[in-house]
Protein backbone atom coordinates (compact mmCIF):
# COMPACT_ATOMS: atom_id res chain seq x y z
CA UNK A 1 0.00 0.00 0.00
CA UNK A 2 1.76 3.48 -1.11
CA UNK A 3 -0.13 6.83 -1.25
CA UNK A 4 -0.16 8.26 -4.97
CA UNK A 5 -0.91 11.63 -6.29
CA UNK A 6 -4.13 11.79 -8.22
CA UNK A 7 -4.25 15.92 -8.95
CA UNK A 8 -3.02 18.98 -6.67
CA UNK A 9 -3.60 17.86 -3.33
CA UNK A 10 -5.50 14.65 -3.48
CA UNK A 11 -4.33 11.13 -3.33
CA UNK A 12 -5.30 7.52 -2.91
CA UNK A 13 -4.21 4.83 -1.00
CA UNK A 14 -4.71 1.98 -3.63
CA UNK A 15 -5.87 -1.33 -1.56
CA UNK A 16 -9.11 -3.57 -1.74
CA UNK A 17 -10.63 -0.83 -0.88
CA UNK A 18 -9.48 2.53 -2.31
CA UNK A 19 -8.82 5.44 0.52
CA UNK A 20 -8.99 9.17 -0.71
CA UNK A 21 -6.36 11.13 0.96
CA UNK A 22 -6.30 14.93 1.11
CA UNK A 23 -3.58 17.05 2.26
CA UNK A 24 -3.70 20.52 3.88
CA UNK A 25 -0.80 22.84 4.15
CA UNK A 26 0.00 22.41 7.83
CA UNK A 27 0.67 18.34 6.57
CA UNK A 28 -3.00 17.71 8.65
CA UNK A 29 -5.18 15.01 6.61
CA UNK A 30 -8.86 14.06 5.24
CA UNK A 31 -9.09 10.40 4.82
CA UNK A 32 -11.67 9.16 3.07
CA UNK A 33 -12.80 5.58 3.84
CA UNK A 34 -10.84 3.44 6.13
CA UNK A 35 -11.10 -0.36 4.77
CA UNK A 36 -11.91 -3.28 6.73
CA UNK A 37 -11.42 -3.35 10.25
CA UNK A 38 -8.24 -2.70 12.43
CA UNK A 39 -5.32 -4.22 10.45
CA UNK A 40 -6.23 -1.89 7.87
CA UNK A 41 -6.38 1.09 10.20
CA UNK A 42 -2.94 0.22 11.27
CA UNK A 43 -1.77 0.61 7.39
CA UNK A 44 -3.65 3.65 6.96
CA UNK A 45 -1.89 5.38 9.63
CA UNK A 46 1.45 3.29 9.21
CA UNK A 47 1.69 5.45 5.74
CA UNK A 48 0.12 8.64 7.13
CA UNK A 49 2.93 8.27 9.92
CA UNK A 50 6.04 7.52 7.27
CA UNK A 51 4.81 10.78 5.44
CA UNK A 52 4.79 12.48 8.20
CA UNK A 53 1.00 13.27 8.18
CA UNK A 54 -1.63 13.52 10.82
CA UNK A 55 -5.19 12.44 10.61
CA UNK A 56 -7.50 15.33 11.42
CA UNK A 57 -10.48 14.12 9.45
CA UNK A 58 -12.33 11.28 8.13
CA UNK A 59 -15.41 11.16 6.01
CA UNK A 60 -16.90 7.64 5.50
CA UNK A 61 -19.03 7.32 2.08
CA UNK A 62 -21.30 4.69 4.00
CA UNK A 63 -21.44 2.31 6.66
CA UNK A 64 -20.57 -1.47 5.39
CA UNK A 65 -17.01 -2.72 6.87
CA UNK A 66 -14.63 -2.29 4.66
CA UNK A 67 -15.15 1.34 4.00
CA UNK A 68 -15.26 2.31 7.64
CA UNK A 69 -13.66 -0.38 9.54
CA UNK A 70 -10.59 1.10 10.25
CA UNK A 71 -12.00 4.16 12.10
CA UNK A 72 -11.66 2.95 15.42
CA UNK A 73 -8.13 2.44 15.52
CA UNK A 74 -7.20 5.43 13.56
CA UNK A 75 -9.93 7.81 16.00
CA UNK A 76 -7.81 6.07 19.12
CA UNK A 77 -4.37 7.00 17.57
CA UNK A 78 -5.22 10.34 16.54
CA UNK A 79 -5.95 13.24 18.40
CA UNK A 80 -8.42 15.97 18.17
CA UNK A 81 -9.77 14.12 14.63
CA UNK A 82 -13.51 14.18 13.77
CA UNK A 83 -15.60 11.97 11.93
CA UNK A 84 -18.06 12.76 9.46
CA UNK A 85 -20.42 10.93 7.65
CA UNK A 86 -24.27 10.86 6.69
CA UNK A 87 -27.29 10.99 9.09
CA UNK A 88 -28.73 7.66 8.20
CA UNK A 89 -25.27 6.10 7.54
CA UNK A 90 -24.09 7.10 11.24
CA UNK A 91 -27.07 4.93 12.88
CA UNK A 92 -25.46 1.97 10.76
CA UNK A 93 -21.58 3.09 12.09
CA UNK A 94 -22.34 3.37 15.86
CA UNK A 95 -24.80 0.53 15.83
CA UNK A 96 -22.59 -1.76 13.93
CA UNK A 97 -24.81 -4.81 14.34
CA UNK A 98 -27.99 -3.22 12.61
CA UNK A 99 -26.65 -3.73 9.32
CA UNK A 100 -26.63 -7.25 10.14
CA UNK A 101 -29.80 -7.65 11.41
CA UNK A 102 -31.16 -6.31 8.14
CA UNK A 103 -29.63 -8.63 6.04
CA UNK A 104 -30.52 -11.52 7.68
CA UNK A 105 -34.26 -10.24 8.31
CA UNK A 106 -34.00 -10.80 11.97
CA UNK A 107 -31.38 -11.84 14.60
CA UNK A 108 -28.46 -13.19 12.68
CA UNK A 109 -26.83 -16.04 13.50
CA UNK A 110 -23.12 -15.64 14.89
CA UNK A 111 -21.38 -16.30 11.80
CA UNK A 112 -23.23 -13.25 10.06
CA UNK A 113 -22.36 -10.77 12.92
CA UNK A 114 -19.67 -8.63 12.24
CA UNK A 115 -16.84 -8.63 13.96
CA UNK A 116 -15.51 -5.03 13.43
CA UNK A 117 -16.42 -2.95 16.09
CA UNK A 118 -16.91 1.16 14.56
CA UNK A 119 -16.02 4.29 16.19
CA UNK A 120 -18.75 6.99 17.29
CA UNK A 121 -19.03 9.89 14.76
CA UNK A 122 -18.66 13.27 15.70
CA UNK A 123 -21.05 15.10 12.86
CA UNK A 124 -23.51 14.61 10.72
CA UNK A 125 -22.99 16.00 6.92
CA UNK A 126 -25.66 16.67 3.90
CA UNK A 127 -25.31 17.29 0.35
CA UNK A 128 -23.58 20.57 -0.36
CA UNK A 129 -20.10 22.61 0.55
CA UNK A 130 -17.97 21.41 3.32
CA UNK A 131 -15.40 23.51 4.94
CA UNK A 132 -12.52 21.72 6.58
CA UNK A 133 -9.30 23.87 7.73
CA UNK A 134 -10.38 26.40 5.30
CA UNK A 135 -11.21 24.65 1.98
CA UNK A 136 -14.21 23.93 0.76
CA UNK A 137 -15.18 20.68 -0.14
CA UNK A 138 -18.63 19.43 -1.43
CA UNK A 139 -20.69 16.71 -0.26
CA UNK A 140 -22.96 14.08 -2.95
CA UNK A 141 -25.89 12.12 -1.88
CA UNK A 142 -25.41 8.87 -3.76
CA UNK A 143 -28.08 6.27 -2.10
CA UNK A 144 -28.62 3.06 -3.58
CA UNK A 145 -25.95 0.89 -2.70
CA UNK A 146 -26.49 1.89 0.88
CA UNK A 147 -29.34 4.05 1.93
CA UNK A 148 -27.62 7.41 2.68
CA UNK A 149 -24.51 6.67 0.94
CA UNK A 150 -22.28 10.14 -0.47
CA UNK A 151 -19.91 10.94 -2.55
CA UNK A 152 -16.99 13.87 -1.71
CA UNK A 153 -15.30 16.04 -4.16
CA UNK A 154 -12.40 17.76 -3.47
CA UNK A 155 -11.24 21.22 -4.07
CA UNK A 156 -8.85 19.33 -6.85
CA UNK A 157 -12.12 17.89 -8.67
CA UNK A 158 -11.47 14.70 -7.49
CA UNK A 159 -14.73 12.72 -6.93
CA UNK A 160 -14.68 9.77 -4.52
CA UNK A 161 -17.53 7.68 -5.19
CA UNK A 162 -17.57 4.51 -2.39
CA UNK A 163 -19.54 2.17 -3.75
CA UNK A 164 -22.22 4.23 -5.56
CA UNK A 165 -20.98 2.44 -8.57
CA UNK A 166 -19.40 -0.58 -9.79
CA UNK A 167 -16.02 -1.05 -11.48
CA UNK A 168 -15.80 -3.49 -14.24
CA UNK A 169 -13.70 -6.11 -12.59
CA UNK A 170 -16.73 -6.16 -9.84
CA UNK A 171 -19.25 -6.71 -12.15
CA UNK A 172 -17.37 -9.40 -13.82
CA UNK A 173 -17.02 -11.03 -10.31
CA UNK A 174 -19.99 -10.54 -8.75
CA UNK A 175 -22.61 -9.59 -11.40
CA UNK A 176 -25.49 -9.36 -8.75
CA UNK A 177 -23.89 -6.99 -6.91
CA UNK A 178 -25.28 -5.29 -3.84
CA UNK A 179 -27.85 -2.73 -4.02
CA UNK A 180 -30.38 -2.10 -1.19
CA UNK A 181 -32.39 0.50 -3.75
CA UNK A 182 -32.29 -0.03 -7.46
CA UNK A 183 -34.34 3.52 -7.85
CA UNK A 184 -32.17 5.02 -5.51
CA UNK A 185 -29.46 3.71 -7.59
CA UNK A 186 -30.29 4.42 -10.90
CA UNK A 187 -30.44 8.41 -9.59
CA UNK A 188 -27.13 8.16 -8.27
CA UNK A 189 -26.26 6.75 -11.67
CA UNK A 190 -27.67 10.40 -13.61
CA UNK A 191 -26.10 12.03 -10.52
CA UNK A 192 -22.40 11.04 -11.12
CA UNK A 193 -23.07 11.70 -14.70
CA UNK A 194 -23.90 15.59 -13.97
CA UNK A 195 -20.27 16.23 -11.46
CA UNK A 196 -18.17 17.14 -14.44
CA UNK A 197 -14.98 16.05 -12.26
CA UNK A 198 -11.29 16.02 -13.39
CA UNK A 199 -10.75 12.18 -11.83
CA UNK A 200 -12.98 10.26 -10.33
CA UNK A 201 -12.23 7.31 -7.58
CA UNK A 202 -14.68 4.33 -6.96
CA UNK A 203 -14.65 1.76 -3.74
CA UNK A 204 -13.17 -1.29 -5.59
CA UNK A 205 -11.34 -0.74 -8.45
CA UNK A 206 -7.50 -0.78 -9.80
CA UNK A 207 -8.09 2.43 -11.89
CA UNK A 208 -9.04 6.27 -11.93
CA UNK A 209 -11.28 7.65 -14.11
CA UNK A 210 -11.46 10.74 -16.59
CA UNK A 211 -15.10 12.01 -16.70
CA UNK A 212 -15.42 10.03 -20.35
CA UNK A 213 -14.45 6.66 -18.63
CA UNK A 214 -17.16 7.06 -16.03
CA UNK A 215 -19.77 7.72 -18.49
CA UNK A 216 -18.87 4.60 -19.79
CA UNK A 217 -18.87 3.07 -16.53
CA UNK A 218 -22.15 4.68 -16.10
CA UNK A 219 -23.84 2.54 -18.56
CA UNK A 220 -22.11 -0.54 -17.94
CA UNK A 221 -24.02 -0.36 -14.35
CA UNK A 222 -27.16 0.36 -16.01
CA UNK A 223 -27.09 -1.96 -18.60
CA UNK A 224 -26.68 -4.52 -15.70
CA UNK A 225 -29.31 -2.89 -13.47
CA UNK A 226 -31.33 -3.44 -16.55
CA UNK A 227 -30.45 -6.88 -17.42
CA UNK A 228 -31.40 -8.35 -13.97
CA UNK A 229 -34.63 -6.22 -13.66
CA UNK A 230 -35.84 -7.85 -17.04
CA UNK A 231 -35.24 -11.53 -16.21
CA UNK A 232 -36.96 -11.06 -13.13
CA UNK A 233 -39.75 -10.02 -14.90
CA UNK A 234 -39.78 -12.63 -17.20
CA UNK A 235 -39.34 -15.01 -14.16
CA UNK A 236 -42.28 -14.14 -12.89
CA UNK A 237 -44.06 -14.75 -15.91
CA UNK A 238 -45.43 -17.81 -13.60
CA UNK A 239 -45.83 -16.78 -10.24
CA UNK A 240 -43.12 -17.75 -8.01
CA UNK A 241 -42.03 -17.59 -4.23
CA UNK A 242 -38.87 -15.57 -3.32
CA UNK A 243 -36.77 -18.58 -3.02
CA UNK A 244 -38.14 -20.00 -6.35
CA UNK A 245 -36.77 -16.46 -8.38
CA UNK A 246 -34.13 -16.31 -6.32
CA UNK A 247 -32.76 -20.02 -7.34
CA UNK A 248 -33.80 -19.24 -10.94
CA UNK A 249 -31.69 -16.36 -11.33
CA UNK A 250 -28.78 -17.80 -9.59
CA UNK A 251 -28.71 -21.02 -11.97
CA UNK A 252 -29.29 -18.59 -15.01
CA UNK A 253 -26.44 -16.49 -13.98
CA UNK A 254 -24.17 -19.46 -12.77
CA UNK A 255 -23.79 -17.68 -9.68
CA UNK A 256 -22.12 -19.99 -7.26
CA UNK A 257 -22.37 -18.60 -3.76
CA UNK A 258 -21.83 -19.21 -0.24
CA UNK A 259 -23.84 -18.71 2.81
CA UNK A 260 -23.16 -15.31 3.34
CA UNK A 261 -23.76 -14.54 -0.20
CA UNK A 262 -26.84 -15.89 0.17
CA UNK A 263 -28.19 -13.62 2.39
CA UNK A 264 -26.48 -10.40 0.70
CA UNK A 265 -28.04 -11.64 -2.93
CA UNK A 266 -31.49 -11.73 -0.99
CA UNK A 267 -31.29 -8.56 -0.13
CA UNK A 268 -30.69 -7.52 -3.11
CA UNK A 269 -33.10 -9.54 -4.80
CA UNK A 270 -35.56 -7.63 -2.72
CA UNK A 271 -34.73 -4.39 -3.84
CA UNK A 272 -35.31 -5.71 -7.41
CA UNK A 273 -38.90 -6.88 -6.41
CA UNK A 274 -39.66 -3.72 -4.57
CA UNK A 275 -38.26 -1.46 -7.82
CA UNK A 276 -40.79 -3.57 -9.77
CA UNK A 277 -43.71 -3.72 -7.29
CA UNK A 278 -43.24 -0.02 -7.16
CA UNK A 279 -43.52 0.37 -10.76
CA UNK A 280 -46.47 -1.86 -11.50
CA UNK A 281 -44.69 -4.11 -13.30
CA UNK A 282 -44.86 -7.16 -10.96
CA UNK A 283 -47.69 -7.89 -8.14
CA UNK A 284 -47.95 -10.40 -5.35
CA UNK A 285 -50.32 -12.62 -3.85
CA UNK A 286 -50.76 -15.00 -0.69
CA UNK A 287 -52.02 -18.44 -1.56
CA UNK A 288 -51.29 -21.69 0.82
CA UNK A 289 -49.48 -20.18 2.97
CA UNK A 290 -46.84 -18.34 0.66
CA UNK A 291 -46.25 -15.41 -0.64
CA UNK A 292 -45.89 -15.30 -4.88
CA UNK A 293 -44.47 -12.33 -6.96
CA UNK A 294 -45.81 -12.77 -10.90
CA UNK A 295 -45.69 -10.09 -13.81
CA UNK A 296 -48.78 -8.05 -14.82
CA UNK A 297 -49.52 -8.59 -18.03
Amino acid sequence: MNIDKILGNTYSISAPTNIGVYIFKNKDALIIDTGTGKAFGKKIFKILNENQLKCRFIINTHNHTDHCGGNLFIKENSPNLRIYTSHEERLYIENYQIGAYITYGGNPVEKMKDKNKFSEVDETIEQGKLELNNKGFEIVSLPGHASDGIGIITPDKVAFLGDSIFSESILEKYSLAYVFNIEEFLDSLEKIKSLKCDRYVIGHSDRIYNHEEMEELIEVNRSNIKKYEQEIYDALNNPMTQEDLMERIFILNDLNINKKQYYLNRTTINGYITYLLNKGKIDSMIEGGKLYFYSNA
